[in-house]
């Protein structure tokens, strides 16, 4: 059986293979996706390239045996693990043979051009990292496990957290920061701007805002913007966003009847779930909690 894979052109032949889309969510305008999926197959062998760097977290599962392949050399002999990441740069044709495979496994996808503007460096230099084939990175794993249960979940933490992901993974993987000059330390924004910048956050708390979307009002690139505005703000702008929707939950829990499901819809987050967890995580208590407070026996 053969089929094509999820993401660029290529080929994939396997043997007894099985398997199922778990789900996919996109941000950025389709620039960053997540896709999930379970397979297995007694033998495979695949022949791929794709045009978005790819982060693969394998989830559960594991392989006999996988080998890969890059321009004839054999740069990966061994077997994919529950915890094991691969990095895949965008553009890098590679041949992969599986054995005994059966895994689920959570992909995170994006435009070289979009990784290049959050981390300030040109997109082929980030096409050009070299291939890792399932190494070890705790917390870029945990960010990737974590985006994946949210999806499972039903949840979607929004634009500006998966692009704060992307950066930061990439940062981590890829050490771009001994690369990159060091630079003067960023000018704040100038107070207009930042005005007009946090008057449109606050008019669009409840809409998927991104780091693309807030660099717009502010007429900068958004590398750029990111850094100017943590230097007036203190905080970067998924914590500030993040901030400015816990605050907005708190009047509201402390000043209305409304559910903490409506509230959580109006401030932004996905689902309650998404509220409560993030609210305790920040704030030390539950909204119920926090509500009862202010408004005992409100539920």
């Amino acid at each position: 059986m053969a089929h094509e894979p999820m993401m660029g052109t290529g080929r994939v032949e396997a043997r007894e293979p099985r398997g199922a889309e778990l789900g996919e969510l996109s941000w950025s305008g389709g620039r960053i996706v997540l896709c999930r999926r379970s397979w297995a197959a007694r033998e495979a062998a695949l022949t791929w390239r794709a045009p978005f760097h790819s982060l693969l977290l394998t989830e559960r599962g594991k392989t006999g045996r996988t080998r890969v392949k890059v321009g004839g050399r054999i740069v990966y002999d061994g077997g994919d693990r529950a915890g094991a990441l691969s990095v895949v740069p965008a553009e890098l044709e590679r041949v992969a043979s599986y054995r005994d495979a059966e895994i689920s496994f959570a992909t995170l996808w994006f435009d070289p051009a979009l990784a290049g503007t959050l981390l300030g460096t040109a997109g082929p230099q980030l096409a050009a990292l070299p291939l890792h084939v399932n190494g070890r990175e705790p917390v870029v794993a945990a960010l990737l496990a974590d985006l994946s249960a949210s999806a499972a979940r039903g949840e979607d933490p929004g634009s500006l957290y998966v692009e704060q992901l992307v950066a930061l993974a990439w940062m981590r993987l890829a050490r771009l920061q001994r690369a990159v000059p060091s630079r003067r330390r960023a000018a704040p924004l100038p107070r207009s701007v930042q005005s007009r910048v946090v008057e449109y956050i606050e008019q669009n708390l409840a809409c998927d805002l991104s780091v693309s979307d807030l660099a717009r009002v502010a007429e900068l690139e958004p590398d750029t913007f990111a850094r100017r505005f943590k230097a007036a703000t203190g905080l970067g702008p998924h914590a500030f966003v993040l901030e400015q929707r816990l605050q907005r939950a708190e009047r509201l829990l402390a000043s209305t009847r409304l559910g903490i499901a409506a509230i959580a819809v109006q401030v932004g987050f996905a689902t309650q779930s998404h509220l409560t967890e993030t609210f305790r995580r920040s704030r030390g208590v539950t909204p119920y909690a926090y509500r009862c407070s202010f408004l005992p026996g409100s539920r």
